[in-house]
């Protein structure tokens, strides 16, 4: 499905056009007048997907269109016309470039949205869009509630035990947990978690658009010493994601130890939000240590 308008150039190379400025003007219009893109296509005699498709500036419109739209609007006709001669032209390898090809299994099923009633078609792709979530979230293992706070009681539990001077290294190692990656459901809605633990640190991952979910987990393990942004693959999505981690440092290590455990895992200070004074301290040093000479004043 080609949604852009192509046209030989001088040379003989195809060349794409953009109505920008025409699919602006007439959205404007239709903006002003309070119409959905589906009462204004019936006005007009087309669909709804052909007044987006010139909204978006894919289609610049033929005379008669574009007539029925002046008069409809009560604007000039040479108005519209000289907006869509005044499209930019490029040529259609840049245009390739910029635009993502889809595979024509989506293709085909935007086609069939397009030839849908405006209202409907959003019903149709909220409810699909519902159905997709629950699918993707069947595709990842499922973790109970109950289950992940008595995982992470053992690990506070095994942190504690470290602190005992008469414990053995044994016992202090007792009890490592292994990563888990699945979901979470919290009251009615599922929620995407990792799970990670080493020696420094226990990291529990959530995407940064249910970070807020962390509350329940605090209450088991207090508040997090260090917060992190990123990016991160999630299975079954092509597209890395934005996640939030959580990090609770074992008792064990030392604040300098924290520190250069930050900088192994080259985590950026500027993404980083720590609530533990010393650390935002050996923090701050490296910032101003990097600074050049004359700022350091």
């Amino acid at each position: 499905m080609n949604l852009t308008s192509t046209s030989p150039s001088k040379g003989g190379k195809t060349v794409t056009k953009k109505f920008t400025a025409l699919g602006n003007r007439l959205k404007s219009l239709r903006k002003k007048h309070q119409l959905s893109q589906t009462i204004l296509g019936e006005a007009l005699g087309v669909t709804h997907a052909y007044i987006g498709f010139i909204e978006n500036g894919d289609r610049g419109g033929s005379k008669a269109f574009l007539q029925k739209a002046a008069d409809y609007f009560d604007v000039p006709f040479s108005e519209l016309w000289e907006l869509r001669e005044s499209s930019l032209a490029y040529p259609a390898s840049t245009a390739a470039a910029s635009q993502e090809k889809w595979p024509s299994y989506i293709e085909d099923f935007a086609s069939m949205l397009n030839a849908v009633e405006e209202q409907a078609c959003r019903h149709l792709i909220e409810a699909f869009t519902a159905q997709l979530q629950d699918k993707l979230y069947g595709l990842l293992t499922p973790y109970d509630l109950k289950e992940l706070k008595t995982l992470l009681l053992k690990v506070k539990q095994a942190w504690l035990q470290s602190l005992d001077p008469v414990s053995s290294e044994e016992e202090e190692r007792q009890f490592q947990l292994e990563e888990r990656k699945g979901y979470i459901q919290f009251h009615d809605k599922q929620v995407f978690f990792q799970l990670q633990q080493d020696d420094h640190a226990l990291t529990i991952t959530l995407l940064t658009a249910d970070r807020s979910n962390i509350q329940a987990i605090e209450q088991w393990l207090d508040h997090a010493h260090a917060i992190y942004t990123t990016d991160m693959a999630i299975p079954h999505l092509s597209e890395a994601q934005q996640v939030t981690q959580f990090m609770w440092f074992s008792p064990l290590v030392s604040v300098a130890h924290r520190y250069r455990y930050i900088i192994d895992n080259n985590l950026a200070f500027n993404r980083l939000q720590c609530s533990e004074p010393q650390l935002n301290w050996y923090m701050q040093q490296s910032i101003v240590a990097s600074l050049p000479d004359e700022q350091h004043y």
